[in-house]
């Protein structure tokens, strides 16, 4: 099932339909892709389960915000990957992923606040603790339980990212190990549906339940990861993101807070009921008195003088429990101040952030095209090139290596140039020694959509490695002739035969990453060893004896066309 790609190999993967959003006329017969012939014959329940296997698959928008699948190629053998060996698991970069942490993010969202509204009021009647018209909450509180126990067992069949391996993990046991070592625990706690186990009953039960209830506060946790995911996905700029998570953040504790007085108070007076002693004479009967709108109020405004004075209210604390939970709120809110006023200050400076220095780079980029009156469309392909080249992260890499040794810099590059040693044949069974020396030579280069990497006909003095990205290869009469992609090279004709000029052009038909080899590099480093040589020679000269005869046949149907008119 693995696709190769050499000199002449048709891209079999329906580019001929991707690519045209990019601009690019494909000339290449588009052939059923892999997912199609899984899925085939074409029956009703077969196109529902293709359907649905596009819709959990990686998406082609990935591109722009991941670091490993930044290619139509990376994307085809991902997708490929996933259809064989991992059919049924949802890949953590789909549309089904970014549709439903959309979905969720809002269930968060109005959970954060019902809960707290929700634990807050109940009524004291009898000496008893009853529920009190708040109940019609209920119903709505539930359906967010469903929504986060579904959570919890889609999260179990979603992969996820490894950092060390620099691949999504795919594979079931190895997803649930790491979501029992991240965010299984709290999930779980945050998912019992606690308001469902509410009946009649009063006093000790109905108390538990609704501190068992606060626990649903950990999702906050799970909303912070989601938001961060979504922004990220739709390119939010950093400081508007992190601003508005400040005001969600804020917003939701001065609610929290609100409504936790409540419920204390609650306490204070249903323990009074049963020990008149506890509670000061003095103190007025909250919830016999007020109406839940007045409550709310009158504790809104002593969370406020808790979270931004040392003063609460004229009046002194109700009760034991409420002393101590205010104090404990108050030195919570004190931190969180400080909190709030570093974060924003580092929003607002961004010394030590990587994608701060980007925005204020970004900054200065559309100055610069300002001032130097650029059209529309060059200003969009330098802002592609900047926002692909850095991933929205700015950092200076020459400084960097300038300060290192030799050594390490050398390991360094290495690393970088894994994926690109892994997938290139090219590079397959060479010794150590050669390979290192090989690398160390490489320069990288970043191409644009439609830019043409390699003119025909003109003189060549390197050969090109493909990273990542997709380009296509047209003979020197314009006829194009097949696709390469991840792990390809091309242009070895000009290193061991300098006298010949290009017999091909080569346009980058996506966003391509290369690495350039020159012909002086190519001579030091590959003439000790004339095996390998031999071997590209021969390359070489197949592929320019297939070039030529098909651009010569090319010529003669071109040619017959214009006599039959």
């Amino acid at each position: 099932m693995k696709r190769t790609y050499n000199w002449f190999t048709k891209d079999n993967s329906g580019a001929k339909n991707e690519f045209a959003k990019y601009g690019h006329t494909c000339e290449i017969p588009e052939e059923m892709d892999d997912v199609a012939e899984y899925y085939s014959p074409e029956t009703f329940w077969n196109n529902l389960a293709k359907k649905a296997f596009q819709l959990r698959t990686v998406s082609d928008i990935s591109k722009s915000y991941t670091h490993h699948l930044r290619s139509h190629g990376a994307i085809m053998k991902e997708r490929k990957r996933h259809l064989i060996y991992h059919n049924y698991i949802i890949h953590p970069y789909s549309y089904f992923r970014v549709i439903w942490e959309m979905i969720l993010s809002v269930v968060i969202y109005v959970q954060l606040i019902l809960v707290p509204l929700h634990s807050g009021f109940c009524i004291i009647e009898d000496g008893h603790l009853m529920e009190g018209s708040e109940s019609y909450l209920d119903p709505s509180i539930i359906t967010l339980d469903f929504f986060l126990c579904t959570d919890v067992v889609i999260n179990l069949f979603t992969g996820y990212y490894s950092e060390p391996k620099k691949e999504v993990i795919l594979d079931l046991k190895h997803i649930f190990l790491h979501y029992l070592k991240s965010y299984l625990i709290p999930d779980v706690l945050s998912s019992l549906p606690t308001n469902a186990a509410y009946n009649s009953g009063y006093d000790y039960s109905l108390l538990f339940l609704k501190l068992l209830s606060l626990l649903k506060m950990l999702r906050f946790i799970t909303f912070v990861k989601y938001y961060t995911r979504l922004i990220n996905f739709f390119h939010v700029r950093y400081s508007v993101s992190s601003l508005l998570l400040l005001l969600i953040g804020v917003g939701l504790y001065w609610h929290s807070i609100t409504c936790y007085l409540i419920f204390v108070k609650l306490v204070d007076e249903f323990l009074e009921t049963i020990n008149p002693n506890l509670l000061p004479s003095d103190q007025p009967n909250l919830f016999s008195q007020n109406s839940y709108s007045d409550i709310y109020v009158s504790c809104f405004y002593k969370a406020s003088m808790i979270i931004y004075t040392s003063w609460y209210t004229q009046e002194n604390p109700g009760g034991l429990v409420e002393y101590c939970v205010v104090t404990i709120m108050w030195f919570c809110s004190k931190a969180i101040q400080f909190f709030i006023l570093a974060r924003t200050l580092q929003i607002m400076k961004g010394v030590n952030s990587s994608h701060q220095k980007y925005v204020e780079m970004e900054r200065q980029l559309k100055e610069y095209m300002r001032d130097k009156q650029l059209p529309t469309y060059m200003r969009t392909r330098l802002l592609t090139y900047y926002d692909y080249r850095f991933q929205r992260n700015y950092f200076r890499e020459s400084e960097i290596l300038a300060t290192i040794s030799g050594q390490l810099r050398q390991e360094i590059i290495m690393h970088s140039c894994r994926q690109l040693v892994e997938n290139v044949a090219f590079f397959k069974n060479l010794p150590l020694n050669l390979l290192v020396r090989i690398v160390s030579c490489l320069r990288g280069e970043m191409y644009l959509m439609n830019d043409v990497i390699v003119r025909a006909n003109t003189p060549g003095d390197c050969m090109y490695f493909i990273a990542s990205g997709t380009v296509a290869i047209y003979s020197t009469s314009g006829k194009e002739i097949c696709h390469l992609e991840d792990g390809s090279h091309f242009g070895e004709i000009a290193l061991v035969n300098k006298a010949e000029a290009r017999i091909a052009s080569v346009v980058a038909i996506e966003i391509c990453e290369v690495y350039r080899f020159d012909v002086k590099d190519f001579v030091r480093a590959i003439h000790p060893y004339p095996d390998l040589l031999d071997s590209i020679e021969k390359i070489a000269s197949d592929r320019m004896e297939k070039t030529l005869m098909l651009d010569e046949h090319n010529r003669r149907e071109m040619a017959m066309k214009r006599v039959n008119k």
